[in-house]
């Protein structure tokens, strides 16, 4: 194993802060620096992060009281949706998987260290950047202005409607699912945070199914 100690801070991703252009733009490039992968003995991201990332089949089979009455109301719904993403999961690039602001240094020279790399995988390009929305609304974006701070962002313009809303429910289930898991010891803060991560990917799965997408998953719903 190898480490470095790296002097940095971690973006700020609040609305007009100057470190998301940064970030959005060094984690674009990486993309493109990691396709096609460098380490070939990963296994495929269907397999690794399309097996953890879900939950609203488990918390359908018995809903906890304090679920929120949409989130109830569409179960069955948000199940499918949130396994659709799968099978665009895999590719030929080199996946952190775990995007995320404590998970990133903005050096003094404003470069953009990713650091953590605990759980990679070989997959498509697209997942890396994407992680990145729901923690731009936890930092008071809306869904549509998160979404907007990547526009123009090769990856994110190529990938499918569809796998994106897919992918955004797949994300709220998985956070909603080990949000009421017991506080894992020494970790005391977690489990808030994985409540306040569920429900801004929950915004941004709302946002995404509004209109004709809404009255879609509402049929879904009732089949």
């Amino acid at each position: 194993m190898i480490f470095d100690d790296v002097a940095g801070t971690h973006p700020d991703l609040s609305p007009d802060s100057p470190d998301i252009d940064t970030t959005v733009t060094a984690l674009s490039a990486m993309t493109e620096i990691l396709t096609p992968t460098p380490v070939h003995d990963l296994p495929p991201a269907s397999a690794t992060r399309g097996q953890w990332l879900r939950g609203w089949a488990e918390l359908s089979q018995s809903p906890p009281d304090e679920l929120g009455q949409w989130e109830r109301r569409h179960l069955p719904a948000l199940t499918d949706l949130g396994s659709r993403w799968v099978s665009s999961a895999d590719g030929a690039t080199l996946v952190h998987g775990d995007v995320r602001p404590d998970n990133l240094l903005i050096t003094s020279a404003k470069t953009v260290m990713v650091v953590d790399w605990a759980q990679p995988c070989n997959g498509a390009a697209w997942q890396d950047i994407v992680d990145l929305i729901p923690h731009l609304i936890m930092a008071d974006h809306t869904p549509r202005a998160a979404e907007a701070v990547l526009a123009g962002v090769p990856v994110w313009e190529a990938v499918s409607p569809e796998v994106i809303t897919g992918y955004a429910a797949a994300y709220a289930g998985y956070w909603a699912r080990v949000a009421r898991r017991p506080v894992p010891p020494g970790v005391p803060n977690l489990r808030a945070y994985q409540r306040r991560a569920s429900q801004a990917a929950l915004a941004w799965t709302r946002y995404r199914v509004g209109g004709v997408g809404q009255q879609r998953l509402s049929a879904a719903a009732t089949r």
